[in-house]
């Protein structure tokens, strides 16, 4: 980003957490905490872009503009949540929505399924899973066909 001093685009969404923020800004992680909005504004209106702030309360802002969301739960602060975030974000846009309605609803949608994720399964099972780059081998026939399945989205590879 450092680069990018005049901007870096509208249909530019950036995520980080507090300390990613903080590292931006060259501020004080508790800085960050204690004035979100007033640090994604600003990042905002700098870049040209939007700025997704994680948190308990999630920031976005576009300039003056600024939604804060409350969806989402404590298992979701952890590797991976963000990278399905982005994906949400990017597929929401990658349809045609602009970028800020894109974080917004992003944010809102992965938030609600990280709270369902932790309903059915407590806050230390709603975590990620990634998929992993070659199918490993877990019982089953042996008929050597493998497959990607699960009603939930997670990848999980089973011999069938």
């Amino acid at each position: 980003l450092a680069k990018h001093s005049g901007g870096v685009g509208e249909n530019t969404v950036i995520t980080p957490h507090p300390g990613e923020m903080a590292r931006l800004t060259d501020a004080e992680i508790m800085d960050v905490l204690a004035s979100p909005v007033d640090y994604a504004r600003q990042l905002s209106e700098e870049l040209g872009c939007v700025v997704l702030l994680k948190g308990a309360t999630t920031v976005i802002a576009r300039g003056e503009d600024v939604t804060m969301n409350i969806t989402g739960c404590e298992a979701m602060g952890t590797g991976g949540c963000g990278d399905v975030l982005t994906g949400v974000i990017t597929g929401l846009m990658a349809q045609g929505m602009n970028s800020y309605d894109a974080a917004r609803a992003g944010a809102y949608y992965h938030g609600l399924a990280g709270e369902d994720a932790a309903g059915e399964k407590g806050s230390r099972a709603a975590t990620t899973t990634r998929r992993p780059t070659s199918p490993r081998r877990s019982g089953g026939s042996r008929s050597g066909r493998w497959r990607g399945a699960s009603s939930t989205g997670a990848s999980r590879w089973r011999r069938r």
